[in-house]
């Protein structure tokens, strides 16, 4: 009995799909013209394209699936029970052909796109609209291998799902903040260069063939980036992620990690790798790349970094909370990742089923008994977070900043 539908979840991936949306949005927005900007509601423009934006998850209606009967024409060239004397070319003889409809609602695309971890052996089905079609083809209808074949590739189909509902979760949960910010970052320029123009003290003479609507490149925010050089060498400058860079981004993590409290049973079966990836999407969704249209990418398993002209400026490493000997070893392995020039970095932790508090508890003693640790920042202020001052791996005048995030992740 052989399947004859096709793969899902087998052209292209989730987070490619959520990223190029993510960049459609910034786009849309920076295509309104500065009076629409300036003149327009935010609430019911960002509701507005938070619906239009916004992926719908797939739920399937597996009360409402039904049954095709139709003829098929099975191929038994190679039927090792018949003889057929030429082999290169179809010997068909008149079977049946069940087809298995899944109703659902939601998005179709979701069910075409791979999400983070998948199998290596995808379920079997064709999109039709608002519909799963699975056809199974036989020359004689073994009714229980049917419907147990039909079942495994249901759940198959159904886990695939669960994989990237977190992924969904969390790119729907962010479209406000995105909307907003990016919204508020092009009025904030507008307001600003106004201001600019008026403290010149010449009235200003509007071209009169000027366009009511124009189009700008799709553009996200940058991640501002200082340079540093001896004084009075001539070398190329070094560089140095500015402060407030520094905390928005870090403000980005937070607000992620935050939807990953809300919704503690979409993230509950992810391991470290996976959950530093729902950081990286919030993260490229705000931030662009110099090269590449990511900013933040890792090396090795979960390390977020940025890099400017080869070199890294930021780095955070993330872990799920196992003990304080791990703890340590995660400042070891994240200082071995970071030059001479690195100068911010971060620990995300995930805490799962521990006493948060007491986690808490342990965070300064553990970071102060690191060979490499100097003074910790008292004047940072985060109801689950710490900040310190340690020096290089290779040079003890060398500091850099590592700023240490708890959050609660149930599993």
């Amino acid at each position: 009995m052989n399947g004859s539908s096709g793969h899902l979840f087998f052209d292209g991936t989730l987070f490619d799909f959520i990223q190029k949306r993510s960049v459609s949005i910034g786009s849309e927005i920076d295509a309104l013209t500065e009076a629409q900007l300036l003149a327009g509601k935010l609430d019911e423009y960002a509701t507005a394209l938070i619906e239009k934006s916004r992926l719908e998850p797939i739920t399937l209606l597996t009360d409402k699936i039904v049954t095709e009967r139709s003829v098929a024409k099975i191929d038994v060239r190679y039927d090792p029970f018949r003889m057929i004397r030429d082999q290169s070319r179809p010997h068909y003889v008149d079977g049946t052909a069940l087809t298995f409809v899944v109703p659902f609602t939601g998005d179709p695309s979701i069910l075409k796109l791979q999400p983070p971890t998948y199998s290596t052996s995808p379920p079997c089905g064709l999109v039709v609209q608002n519909e799963i079609h699975v056809k199974y083809e036989a020359i004689e209808i073994d009714p229980q291998k049917l419907q147990a074949d039909f079942q495994a590739n249901l759940t198959n189909i159904q886990r695939h799902l669960e994989w990237g509902e977190a992924h969904i979760t969390g790119f729907n949960a962010n479209l406000p903040s995105l909307i907003r910010g990016r919204w508020e970052n092009r009025r904030a320029k507008f307001l600003k260069d106004r201001q600019a123009v008026a403290a010149i003290g010449f009235p200003i003479r509007e071209r009169s063939n000027a366009p009511q609507v124009y189009n700008v490149p799709v553009r996200r925010k940058s991640v501002p980036v200082a340079r540093s050089s001896p004084s009075g060498q001539h070398v190329q400058p070094d560089p140095v992620l500015e402060e407030k860079a520094y905390e928005d981004i870090l403000q980005t993590i937070g607000s992620m990690t935050r939807v990953m409290e809300l919704n503690p049973k979409a993230f509950a079966e992810m391991d470290e790798e996976s959950l530093r990836f729902m950081l990286l999407v919030p993260l490229n969704i705000h931030y662009e790349g110099q090269a590449t249209g990511e900013t933040f990418n890792y090396d090795g398993k979960t390390d977020i970094i940025i890099k400017v002209g080869g070199q890294h400026i930021f780095v955070a490493e993330c872990l799920i909370w196992d003990g304080p000997e791990y703890f340590k070893s995660k400042i070891s392995q994240l200082l071995g990742y970071t030059s001479w020039r690195d100068t911010k970095t971060a620990i995300i932790i995930f805490n799962r089923n521990k006493n948060l508090s007491a986690v808490l508890a342990q965070i300064p003693d553990l970071v102060k008994q690191h060979s490499n640790f100097k003074h910790e920042i008292t004047s940072y202020k985060n109801e689950t977070g710490f900040r310190f001052v340690l020096h290089h791996r290779d040079d003890k005048n060398r500091e850099l900043i590592l700023t240490v995030l708890l959050f609660d992740v149930p599993s």
